[in-house]
């Protein structure tokens, strides 16, 4: 059947609206499938920002409907959230060095705090070493607006639909925050890096916008790329089923962080080289062998432990260190 153009466009703009209001009504308003819901995270952060969240405030915000069913809504901020966010740090460039990670679950409230806590913890400030005078402190590796910002687009605009984790990979050179589903239907990433936004989840971005977590005028993206204004470009990527930020490390330039690398590994060699006549070595003799005070020498040590090449003897002032064969 031969359609002419203004009928193909007609069907294609009819499909695309089906599409929307496919998106709009289908997570947030159903009932949830758990009833027996708690709100103890969410109800004393609703408290901090001195908004009422009695029984009749749940139903005027979408978490329980008129007959005081439970809504998906409520499961989002619910401690019983399904949902999780998963961080993961680690030591260099990919993924073949983790060092470290925790998840977050709970309250959707709960797991953007705890995420965005546990990201600062690993967001270091540079140091300018002045010999003879006072150190300068820099910048931290990110700003925390920009890490706030692209935490808190990633929790309100994924689908919901799907199980699987928010997932967050700090690396030497970048941070990553991936989040479930795509851009909403009929946004491309120029219309959102121009500042439109259509959100799948209106009622969670309400609530957020009333708890003044986001704002309701798609400005995110732009808050991002100004905080790094000459400092980096951050990078968006959407997919068909996932949206992927990628922040840059203001502190570490492109040709660092193979250097560091490098300089790390020799330095690691250096410390093995010990064994040749050691059964064991303390964190003294690293020190005395690279020159250097307490915490160059501790990195190190964590390094190999984490790279199974040596292991613990001792405890307190006894702790030793030996050869893994």
């Amino acid at each position: 059947m031969d359609l002419g153009n203004s009928t193909r466009a007609e069907l294609i703009e009819i499909i695309q609206q089906l599409l929307l209001e496919r998106e709009e009504m289908v997570y947030e308003k159903a009932i949830s499938q758990i009833q027996d819901l708690t709100f103890q995270y969410a109800t004393g952060y609703f408290a901090k920002k001195k908004i009422p969240f009695g029984k009749e405030h749940k139903i005027k915000f979408g978490l329980m409907n008129e007959s005081g069913e439970y809504t998906n809504l409520g499961l989002l901020l619910s401690d019983q959230c399904e949902h999780r966010v998963k961080c993961a740090i680690f030591s260099g460039e990919g993924k073949s060095r983790f060092r470290t990670g925790k998840e977050f679950s709970g309250s959707i409230l709960r797991q953007l705090e705890g995420s965005y806590e546990y990201i600062n913890l690993y967001n270091t400030i540079s140091v300018n070493f002045n010999f003879g005078g006072p150190n300068e402190m820099g910048d931290r590796d990110y700003p925390e607006v920009a890490i706030r910002e692209a935490l808190t687009n990633a929790l309100l605009h994924r689908d919901y639909h799907y199980s699987g984790n928010t997932l967050i990979n700090m690396f030497t050179n970048r941070l990553e925050i991936i989040s479930i589903g795509g851009l909403a239907t009929g946004l491309t990433l120029p219309d959102i890096m121009r500042g439109i936004s259509q959100t799948r989840n209106k009622a969670l971005t309400s609530i957020f916008h009333r708890l003044k977590l986001a704002e309701s005028y798609g400005m995110g993206v732009g808050r991002i790329l100004e905080e790094y204004k000459g400092k980096g470009t951050p990078t968006f990527h959407p997919g068909q089923n996932s949206f992927v930020v990628v922040l840059p490390n203001m502190n570490v330039k492109p040709t660092e962080t193979k250097r560091e690398l490098t300089k790390e590994l020799i330095t690691e060699k250096q410390v093995l080289g010990l064994f040749v006549d050691k059964e064991m070595i303390s964190r003294k003799d690293i020190e005395e062998l690279l020159n250097c005070s307490g915490f160059p020498a501790r990195k190190v040590l964590t390094s190999l432990l984490e790279k199974n090449k040596i292991q613990v003897v001792g405890k307190g002032r006894s702790t030793r260190y030996v050869l893994i064969e």
